[in-house]
């Protein structure tokens, strides 16, 4: 009878692991583009805030949905097809990493983000290096010079 309990007891230990699993698997990914502002600042500011204090800069912008604009300065397309732009300074802004399925999806925008003198983008952001690393990231339309 022991046994009858330990293997009913584990059958069903079992079941619930398997259920929160196919959850946990089949759970839907947050859409980014679709997420709510929490923070709109300027390239420039983000990057003078993490680089003067680190740990306060993270408490208020780390995994936060950031509005971000300034001055594209680079873009790099990655191995994975995803494309990097870097705002204000290559080495010391901030870089916004744009996922390959939406560079697909918006290529025209990123046509004409080469050649814009300013462009938003909201991001995730992910923290610090010499730059700041923002993912996830999407354009914000601009109400000027003929954004798409």
């Amino acid at each position: 009878m022991n046994k009858k309990r330990i293997l009913i007891l584990f059958a069903g230990v079992m079941l619930a692991v398997a259920v929160i699993g196919f959850y946990q698997f089949n759970k839907p990914h947050k859409n980014y583009e679709k997420a709510k502002v929490e923070v709109t600042i300027s390239a420039n500011l983000l990057h003078d805030t993490f680089n003067s204090d680190e740990q306060k800069a993270n408490r208020e912008y780390l995994n936060k949905i950031i509005e971000v604009s300034g001055q594209p300065v680079s873009y790099d397309h990655n191995a994975n097809g995803s494309v990097t732009i870097c705002l204000e300074d290559e080495f010391m802004g901030v870089s916004c990493t744009f996922d390959s399925l939406y560079v697909v999806k918006n290529y025209e925008r990123f046509k004409w983000a080469q050649k814009a003198e300013l462009i938003k983008i909201k991001g995730r952001c992910d923290g610090f290096l010499t730059d700041v690393r923002l993912s996830k990231c999407s354009f914000i339309p601009m109400t000027h010079q003929n954004a798409p």
